[in-house]
C-alpha cells in the first residue's frame, strides 16, 4: 500500500465517531453488515460472561431524541420526535431488555450510562418508565453509579423529581456555552438563562453529582468567550467539568487549530485548578475525586458493555462487538417484531482485545510494560506485543522507557502505531471496502 493510500485509510479509521467511546479495534469500517441473528448474539454473550466472570459489566442505554439537532452534533440524533414515536421506542427498548434479561441473570451490573440524544427530552412519565424498566430487567449492584445525559432546557420540577426517584446518581449536563449569541450561531436551541435554575432543580430533587460539558472552538467563539464560560460554570460547582474541543462533522481539525484549542483547554483547566478542581486529563477536572465511570477509557478496555437502544454499541469482552440499528424507527420496528437489534457486528478474540488495548494506551501516551500485557493477555499476548513494539521502536514510532515502550505522540507516530497494530491485510481490507 503506497503512502498516500495508507494515510487516507488511517484517516478514515480515526475519523469514525464513536460518541465518547475509546477508539475501537478493529474500526467499525471492518465490521460485518447485516442483522445479527438473535441466537448467535445470545450465545456469544453467554460465552463471554462464562469465560470472564471477574470482568465488570456496564450498560449503555441510548435515547436518540432531542428538540433539534445542533449544528455541531455528529451523533445520530432525531430532532422533534412525536410522543407516539417516543412511546414506541421505549417499548422497543424494553423488548431488548427482556431479551437480555435471562442472559444476565444473577450477573451484577456495575455502571449504567444513559445517553443520546437528550434523555430528558422525554416526558417525565416516559423517562420514569424507561429508568424503572432497567431495574426490572437487570440486577444493578447497590451503590452503582447511574449517569444520565441531559439538557438544562428540558428540566422542570416534575422531571427533576422523576429522575431522582428513579435512581439517577449523576447527571451530565450539556452546557456547551453560556452565550446566547454563540449558541445561535452554532444552531443550538438553548435558553441560557435557565442553566442556573436547572442546577437548583436537580439538586433540590436530591441529585448530588453533576457532570457538565463546555465546548471550545465553536463558530464565533474567542478564547476570551470560552474562558468566561469556564469561570461561569465553575461558580455553579458541578462535580466534574469537561472542556471538549469541537469535532468537525467530517475530517479532522487542522493541526494548527487543534494546537490553539488545546491551549484554550489548558488555560481553562488552570482556572479550574485555582477553583479547587483536580485535573484528570487534557480536558477534564473534578471535585472530591468523583467522576463518570464510563468516561474512563480503561473501563471500556477491560470490561464488557451492553448497549441498549438505537445505535448503541455493545462489547462482549473477547467474543463480540456490535452496533444496534441506528435509525430509531427502524430499530423500534425490528425490536418490537422480535427480529433483532444489531445491524453491524464482528466476532473477536484475545488478539483483537490486545490490539484494542494497545491502540488506546500507546496513543494516550501510556508507558506499556510487557509484564502488564502478560498479566492481562497471557504469554502469547506478551509475545505479540514484544514483536510489535520492537518493530515500532526500530521505525521510530515508540521509545523504550522503564522496561516498556511509550509513544512520543508526534503525527508520524500516530500514523505508524495505527498501521503497525492493524497490519497490511486488515488495512487493505478497509481500503478496498471503502473504495480507496
Amino acid at each position: 500500500m503506497d503512502q498516500e493510500r495508507l494515510e487516507k485509510t488511517i484517516s478514515l479509521i480515526h475519523d469514525v465517531k464513536y460518541g465518547g467511546l475509546p477508539t475501537h479495534f478493529p474500526s467499525l469500517l471492518a465490521w460485518d453488515k447485516g442483522l445479527l441473528p438473535l441466537r448467535k448474539q445470545k450465545n456469544l454473550w453467554e460465552a463471554s460472561l462464562a469465560e470472564n466472570p471477574k470482568r465488570e459489566i456496564g450498560i449503555y442505554l441510548n435515547v436518540p431524541f432531542c428538540k433539534k439537532k445542533c449544528g455541531f452534533c455528529f451523533l445520530d440524533v432525531k430532532g422533534g420526535a412525536s410522543s407516539e414515536e417516543q412511546a414506541e421506542y421505549i417499548h422497543a427498548v424494553e423488548n431488548e431488555m427482556a431479551f437480555f434479561e435471562p442472559v444476565f441473570k444473577n450477573k451484577e451490573i456495575t455502571s449504567v450510562y444513559i445517553g443520546g440524544g437528550t434523555p430528558n427530552f422525554l416526558s417525565a412519565n416516559l423517562l420514569k418508565e424507561l429508568l424503572l424498566n432497567l431495574k426490572k430487567h437487570f440486577l444493578i449492584k447497590p451503590g452503582t453509579q447511574i449517569s444520565m445525559e441531559s439538557n438544562p432546557d428540558f428540566f422542570d420540577e416534575e422531571k427533576a423529581e422523576a429522575v431522582a426517584e428513579s435512581g439517577i446518581t449523576m447527571l451530565l449536563m450539556g452546557i456547551q456555552s453560556f452565550s446566547a449569541r454563540i449558541n445561535g450561531e452554532n444552531g443550538r436551541a438553548q435558553d441560557v438563562t435557565r442553566i442556573k435554575n436547572a442546577f437548583s432543580l436537580v439538586r433540590s430533587a436530591g441529585i448530588k453529582y453533576i457532570n457538565a460539558d463546555l465546548l471550545c472552538g465553536l463558530k464565533g467563539q474567542t478564547e476570551k468567550d470560552f474562558l468566561k464560560d469556564v469561570i461561569m460554570l465553575s461558580m455553579l460547582r458541578p462535580t466534574q467539568i469537561h472542556l471538549n474541543r469541537i469535532k468537525p462533522l467530517s475530517g479532522t481539525l487542522p493541526p494548527k487549530i487543534k494546537k490553539e484549542l488545546s491551549q484554550w483547554q489548558q488555560a481553562g483547566l488552570e482556572i479550574l485548578r485555582r477553583q479547587g478542581y483536580s485535573v484528570l486529563d487534557e480536558e477534564s477536572a473534578c471535585l472530591d475525586g468523583i467522576r463518570n465511570v464510563q468516561g474512563n477509557y480503561f473501563f471500556h478496555l477491560e470490561n464488557s458493555l451492553l448497549g441498549l437502544g438505537a445505535g448503541a454499541m455493545s462489547h462482549a469482552w473477547g467474543k463480540l462487538r456490535s452496533r444496534n440499528t441506528v435509525a430509531p424507527l427502524e430499530y423500534s420496528k425490528s425490536a418490537n417484531a422480535g427480529i433483532g437489534f444489531s445491524e453491524l457486528s464482528l466476532e473477536i478474540g484475545i488478539n483483537e482485545e490486545l490490539r484494542h488495548y494497545l491502540m488506546n494506551t500507546l496513543l494516550h501516551g501510556e508507558n506499556v510494560l510487557p509484564e502488564q500485557i502478560r498479566e492481562k493477555f497471557g504469554p502469547e499476548g506478551e509475545s505479540i506485543y514484544m514483536e510489535l513494539a520492537m518493530g515500532m521502536e526500530k521505525n521510530g514510532y515508540l521509545e523504550a522507557a522503564g522496561g516498556g515502550w511509550i509513544c512520543p505522540l508526534r503525527m508520524q507516530d500516530w500514523l505508524g502505531v495505527t498501521s503497525s497494530i492493524y497490519g497490511n491485510n486488515l488495512l487493505e481490507h478497509i481500503a478496498v471496502r471503502n473504495g480507496l
